[in-house]
């Protein structure tokens, strides 16, 4: 830098009751004309891109809520139309099957969810896959995605309490205290 640089600047600070806030644009802002129909309009949301399917998932988390099952599902399908790779809505999809009592179907929405989803991820699905495969009960699928879940750090707690009742209904007694 040159001399120059370190200089001060010239332009005199205001005193403090000469001090003007500044204005920015959103000071400045109308606000459009309400129309008669601006509630119905923004529920119309414009289907583009994998923003818009939160909205349908939140959409479908509703209605699986209140046991409508077939219009959380259409909700989640269309989520997963906006975005292919939304492992989230292929999870509530696999939820509303097991509420339904299709474990099976669960089960497949979920190991289809675990090939989009992060790694990270992992944990907590094969621990929904083995808490199914126990309510299926097909104990050795069970304890296979129990103790990979365990292995990637997915609800641990909850992993070894379901573990846990696992080998206590094999009666692997020594097992589940360890």
């Amino acid at each position: 830098y040159s001399q120059d640089h370190y200089k001060r600047d010239p332009t005199p600070v205001p005193a403090p009751n000469e001090y003007e806030p500044p204005t920015y644009s959103h000071d400045k802002f109308e606000a459009p004309p309400t129309k008669e129909n601006y509630s119905k309009e923004l529920r119309n949301v414009p289907a583009k891109g994998r923003e818009w399917s939160e909205i349908e998932i939140a959409k479908g988390i509703v209605s699986l809520n209140s046991q409508l099952f077939d219009e959380a599902i259409k909700h989640f399908e269309t989520a997963l139309k906006q975005d292919p790779r939304n492992f989230v809505a292929l999870e509530y999809i696999s939820s509303t099957y097991e509420r339904r009592g299709d474990l099976n179907m669960a089960i497949g929405f979920l190991a289809k969810a675990k090939h989009l989803a992060p790694k990270g991820r992992w944990g907590q699905i094969n621990f929904q896959i083995g808490r199914l495969y126990l309510a299926l009960k097909n104990n050795e699928r069970s304890e296979i995605y129990l103790r990979l879940a365990l292995a990637q750090g997915g609800q641990v707690t909850a992993v070894n309490y379901t573990l846990g009742y696992l080998l206590y209904l094999e009666e692997r007694f020594f097992e589940a205290e360890y």
